[in-house]
């Protein structure tokens, strides 16, 4: 069990019926016992039913220290939000930051910086030029099935020192980078920086996947691969450069292996496109424990570099499992 420093966790034995506890240390005799160490702490409780027979359980309660943050932004999200109130809050704060395209009416918002603790769901279309998000941990951007989001020079991070969930998008759900050549995008220090649910589409463009634990996580459904909806991605970048940040609540503890990240992309019964536009300026994995691991899918790869920054401890390129089709150039 994990707690993170200023929020406490509560053990709970989870028992029904009559019993007497005994907790230690301390001599609390709650049912449940909720406590907020400093430093990684052992706790025992005895249990006694009423007819006198005991047993003793012993857990552990291991500590992340937390930096806390408190960014300066424009615009601040807690809780579940959506593309309304994210829309609402920056005309109110930055009304310059806010126009909509002449020809389909979609949102536009430039320029602002956003700090978003929990879920922000993407139920309209929207359009993110030159937006800085901050996230805390566990927080997440989701976009809704048959919306499109699409961002323009963005950069996402983590603003605490543990790792946010990343941008999930659902099934018919599009997400779209960097329509102009010369703009790209960072997503850095996420679980996984885009988690494409099946059926969903993606279009990335110069696309910087930095300390992740896994860039790119896309899944499809063996019965429709054919007529999966592909990923495109074009001179996207996937790369460590420092130990990943811990995680905490809701998210998988990370292998040994990930330490560096896991992978650049990780494709499971889907349709993923690799490339770049030429050999001067090529998509790139680097220093990270797999480049990319495909199971049962359709991947082609060309224009890619795939870069070694420690031998024999950081494995750099491609595994591919129960592929249908490989097409490298």
């Amino acid at each position: 069990m994990y707690c993170s420093s200023g929020s406490g966790v509560t053990l709970d034995p989870q028992l029904t019926g009559s019993y007497n506890y005994l907790w230690s240390p301390g001599s609390s005799t709650g049912s449940t016992l909720t406590v907020n160490p400093t430093t990684p702490q052992t706790y025992s409780v005895t249990v006694t039913s009423t007819s006198g027979t005991s047993c003793t359980v012993t857990g552990s309660v291991d500590v992340i220290p937390v930096e806390c943050c408190s960014p300066t932004v424009d615009v601040t999200l807690d809780g579940y939000s959506n593309a309304q109130e994210l829309v609402d809050e920056a005309i109110l704060n930055d009304p310059g930051s806010h126009t909509t395209d002449p020809f389909t009416g979609v949102d536009i918002l430039t320029g602002i910086d956003i700090y978003v603790e929990g879920e922000l769901l993407i139920d309209k279309d929207l359009i993110l030029n030159n937006v800085q998000i901050q996230f805390a941990e566990r927080s997440t951007i989701v976009v809704d099935s048959y919306r499109s989001l699409r961002l323009n020079a963005c950069n996402f991070d983590a603003c605490s020192s543990l790792m946010w969930k990343g941008i999930e998008v659902k099934e018919k759900g599009k997400l779209y980078t960097n329509n102009i050549s010369s703009d790209e995008c960072e997503i850095a220090n996420a679980y996984n920086g885009v988690y494409f649910n099946p059926r969903s589409y993606g279009l990335l463009r110069r696309t910087r996947f930095l300390n992740t634990f896994t860039g790119i996580y896309s899944l499809g459904s063996p019965s429709s691969l054919m007529t999966s909806y592909p990923k495109i991605l074009s001179r996207c970048y996937f790369e460590s450069t420092s130990p990943l940040l811990p995680v905490y609540g809701n998210l998988p503890n990370l292998p040994a292996n990930g330490n560096n990240g896991y992978s650049g992309i990780y494709v499971e019964n889907d349709l993923i496109g690799l490339t770049s536009t030429n050999i001067t300026f090529p998509s790139y994995f680097s220093n990270l424990s797999n480049g990319i691991i495909a199971k049962n899918s359709i991947l082609t790869v060309s224009n890619t570099f795939l870069r070694i920054f420690i031998l024999k401890q950081t494995i750099i390129g491609s595994y591919f499992k129960g592929m249908e089709f490989i097409h490298l150039e």
